[in-house]
């Protein structure tokens, strides 16, 4: 079918033959499954004249995206869209600064001088700037922190580490997230579009929010599209900005047909929104059963449990696993994406074998003890939290580590060639297979109001968003965890009893 014959919905077909105005803001808010890419695509088609930029929001998308999509339109992720234009500043004739690297803790703690809880407070400083529409570092990126930290001086070292970032002369790295704020922090006034389509709006990086709006201003008509349901990188500071757009006055459409979902699942996910997003809508889901020997998946909420359900898959004697997130250029093996190198050098230093450490990180190390400073406080509290995942790692599966990551290495493959594929459900977002199982790491709504006391709301919203998006990846039957199932028949069995009543 090309795509001109597409049977278009009433709904995209209303926003197809829309007639959008210079600098307008437009928010379609896409349920799951509702092809919000086919739509986009489709919009580019209906406005032939209309010089277009896509941004997707990963890579895969982008290439998928510039297969499909007609020749009005520049399609790119905002990572690679800035990279692009300010890459001959940092690596031009004889710069070779590198790109992409996030200096880590103890890097820091060694350049600056300083103990591993400052270190890491620099470093998480310099991320909530980089993440930030700020112009200069101040003490409102300095969270939390030990009793008498001087903020201050966390600040000044973080703007002298963000300096030397975007010195070209300097040997200090610049990462991804730093590039991208140094560009949209320049001057873009070159830069004109007709229009921008900001996909994945509801988790949108503030940085990629004030260039868009930038744009806007020059008269650029902003069409956001997303699910505003399925914002789950608040953690990164990511903004829903679709939802922000709606709330603001901007011409908003729904598209409210689920070319995914079966309709049970479009029930389900209706349930969840109804009862926890004070959104009545009621999803229609157009698919079919799946077969039951289609692709099919395990998500989780943790990586944690991802691990757990490995071990568990290879002891079974399953034999070939895809793990989401691995690329065909790296062979599908696990062990970058989800730092196996990383936690074998940990586990060397567990067991006192420093000399077996690879990574010129890990050998800042000299022993265990020094990690575990980094990693965690006494009293067991994280300082660095992505170190102290990879501490608690190692020391749950002790010496059994270096075995369990070596069969998981072998046992990846492509999507293709496994009888199944482990994902979380943040790198799941987009993903769709014939058949789910969801772990039981999501929230127990059966415990939401407890729940709810012990969160702020937009942690509380997230966790929702976080089971809806993981209860609509398959294309047939997907099977939530036994607290879902009770949930749900204790809400039909209310409903029931208001109907009677």
């Amino acid at each position: 079918m090309s795509p001109r014959s597409i049977q278009k919905t009433d709904e995209q077909q209303e926003i197809c033959d829309y007639q959008f105005d210079p600098g307008e803001v437009v928010a379609i808010n896409a349920y799951t499954g509702s092809g919000k890419s086919t739509t986009l695509r489709l919009i580019a088609e209906a406005h032939p004249d209309t010089k277009f930029l896509y941004l997707c929001f990963n890579n895969p998308v982008a290439a998928e995206a510039r297969k499909r999509f007609p020749s009005n339109v520049e399609v790119s992720t905002m990572h690679a869209y800035a990279r692009r234009r300010v890459l001959d500043r940092f690596q031009g004739g004889n710069k070779a600064k590198e790109i992409g690297i996030e200096l880590r803790p103890k890097e820091i703690g060694d350049m600056l001088k300083v103990p591993p809880y400052t270190a890491v407070s620099v470093r998480d400083a310099l991320r909530q700037f980089l993440f930030s529409k700020d112009k200069e570092i101040s003490v409102r990126h300095v969270e939390g922190g030990r009793k008498g930290m001087d903020k201050g001086d966390i600040v000044a070292k973080a703007r002298s580490l963000w300096k030397q970032m975007i010195d070209p002369e300097s040997a200090v790295p610049l990462s991804h997230d730093g590039y991208l704020k140094f560009f949209v922090d320049g001057d873009t006034t070159a830069l004109r579009h007709d229009a921008i389509l900001l996909d994945e709006a509801q988790d949108t990086n503030p940085v990629t929010a004030a260039f868009v709006e930038a744009q806007r201003e020059k008269g650029a008509t902003l069409i956001l599209v997303g699910d505003r349901h399925q914002s789950i990188y608040g953690f990164r500071r990511n903004e829903n900005f679709i939802q922000q757009a709606m709330d603001s006055g901007a011409t908003g459409f729904n598209l409210t047909t689920s070319f995914r979902l079966t309709q049970e699942a479009a029930d389900a996910a209706s349930d969840i929104l109804n009862s926890f997003k004070d959104d009545p809508v009621r999803i229609t889901g157009l698919q079919a059963n799946a077969p039951k020997t289609g692709t099919r998946a395990f998500l989780s909420r943790t990586n944690a449990m991802l691990m757990d359900e490995a071990q568990y898959l290879l002891e079974s004697g399953v034999k070939k696993i895809h793990f989401a997130g691995t690329s065909e250029k790296a062979g599908y093996d696990p062990s970058m994406a989800y730092g196996f190198s990383d936690i074998l050098d940990v586990y060397n230093l567990w067991q006192g074998f420093a000399q077996s450490v690879k990574s010129p990180y890990f050998q800042r190390f000299g022993t265990y003890s020094e990690i575990k400073e980094f990693a965690v406080t006494r009293d067991g509290s994280p300082v660095d939290v992505e170190l102290a995942s990879l501490v608690g790692f190692v020391e749950k599966r002790g010496h059994d580590t270096p075995d369990l990551l070596a069969a998981v290495q072998a046992a990846a493959c492509s999507p293709t060639e496994a009888e199944i594929t482990l994902s979380s459900i943040h790198r799941s977002k987009g993903m769709e297979w014939d058949s789910v199982r969801v772990g039981a790491d999501i929230m127990d709504f059966n415990e939401a109001e407890e729940r709810r006391k012990e969160m702020t709301p937009a942690e509380f919203n997230e966790e929702v968003n976080l089971v809806y998006v993981a209860g609509s990846r398959s294309r047939g039957a997907t099977v939530m965890p036994e607290h879902f199932t009770k949930w749900r028949e204790q809400l039909e069995a209310v409903a029931a009893c208001v109907t009677v009543a």
